[in-house]
């Protein structure tokens, strides 16, 4: 099994100034692979390919005007070849596809963030440290060891937007433990107002991470606006030096990485939980983008987070030996789950109680979705009987 193990970075002042040089010629490069393939394309008509970049790198390196390449590791230049090359693929497939992608285009120095290293230029030392090619010993927090009989593919060095580092250590071969098996099988409803609701009408708060921290994010954000960039004149005619606006920069991302590490710890947990718990697990299959484009719920929906804690719990599942069943959610919050009858006017977002006009079924609107879910996702023979608030009884036969 594939993971990838990340840890933060404790850089001295030269350790760090070495591998911000090394990020700044990686992403020179970048930037000269995207204009060699564009100049090659529209002066001749011809396509240089990820081959032909690799096979230029030995001179590259030793002409005297690009003599700084010398301090970076072969394959570390190779990947950043590799990088622009995985953009032209996906470029190309989606124009295939009949999509209206954007042409790849040059990266800042600030948003080109890692650099990696595959077979050759890093040595793993006991205690917690590392070294680096061209960049010297560095210490990261061994907050956890590596697996035994796992195997490092690539290691990379990545800087965030806040400026703190962190080294990633992708694995092969992990070994990891199943959970023991419960027997138990739940089917979850998806929601904003709760964040999930299940087939036995329990519920899970939706805690808002965002909305929680909007107005300390807007006051940051207005400081922010305010603040002078590098070289933009002042009152006085005098052109600032911007110092002040990468800081607030920098509170601002910080304030941003906060909410998303909330976000993340929460759908971790949740995840854990559902995993430990349960052996089955049935969730809608939404069509996330779809729900957004239509707009009015996006900072909500951006908020929760459905899409990144489907992620985790599928891969959560697959370690602990467990399985998800994912389904078409088309009319599971419409239909009744007693008689499976669909009604003649449908269900608002404001109708949160589900009254079937053909049996009288009365259930809350979400537990009712969360049961006819379950019926979609497991087969009929596999559930003899669920529990709900009013006590149980056996789940309506098509």
């Amino acid at each position: 099994m594939r993971r990838t193990y990340k840890y933060k970075v404790k850089l001295k002042q030269n350790a760090k100034q070495k591998a911000e040089e090394q990020l700044g010629l990686a992403c020179s490069l970048y930037k000269a692979c995207i204009e060699q393939r564009r100049t090659a394309w529209q002066r001749c008509g011809e396509s240089v390919s990820g081959i032909d970049q690799k096979n230029e790198l030995p001179e590259l390196k030793k002409d005297e005007d690009f003599s700084d390449y010398k301090k970076i590791g072969s394959q570390v230049l190779q990947d950043v070849i590799e990088r622009t090359d995985m953009a032209y693929q996906h470029f190309f497939r989606r124009v295939r596809q009949g999509e209206t992608p954007g042409y790849p285009r040059y990266k800042s120095w600030n948003r080109y963030q890692s650099i990696t290293f595959k077979q050759a230029g890093w040595k793993y030392l006991h205690g917690g440290r590392l070294k680096l090619q061209g960049i010297g010993v560095i210490k990261f927090f061994e907050s956890r060891e590596l697996p035994e009989g796992s195997q490092v593919k690539t290691v990379t060095l990545k800087r965030d937007s806040c400026g703190d580092w962190f080294i990633c250590f992708s694995l092969d071969n992990v070994q990891v433990k199943p959970l023991p098996k419960t027997g138990k099988q739940i089917s979850l409803d998806l929601g904003l107002k709760k964040f999930f609701t299940d087939d036995k009408g329990k519920n899970l708060d939706n805690p808002r991470f965002l909305k929680k921290n909007e107005r300390n994010l807007k006051l940051e954000q207005r400081k922010l606006s305010k603040k002078k960039s590098r070289g933009q004149l002042n009152k006085d005619g005098v052109p600032s030096e911007g110092k002040n606006r990468e800081k607030q920069r920098v509170k601002v991302a910080k304030l941003h990485r906060k909410i998303a590490r909330c976000r993340e710890d929460f759908h971790f947990k949740t995840a854990h939980y559902l995993v430990s718990n349960y052996d089955q697990i049935v969730i809608e299959d939404l069509n996330i983008q779809g729900m957004i484009d239509q707009g009015g719920l996006n900072k909500s929906i951006y908020d929760v987070g459905w899409g990144q804690f489907v992620e985790i719990l599928l891969f959560k599942a697959e370690e602990a030996g467990k399985e998800v069943i994912q389904v078409d959610p088309k009319n599971t919050t419409q239909m009744c789950s007693n008689c499976r009858s669909l009604p003649e006017i449908k269900k608002t977002l404001r109708d949160r109680t589900h009254l079937c006009k053909d049996c009288g079924f009365t259930l809350d609107r979400d537990h009712n979705a969360a049961l006819n879910i379950l019926v979609k996702g497991i087969p009929k023979q596999e559930l003899e009987e669920v529990k709900y608030e009013g006590g149980k009884r056996p789940l309506a036969r098509d």
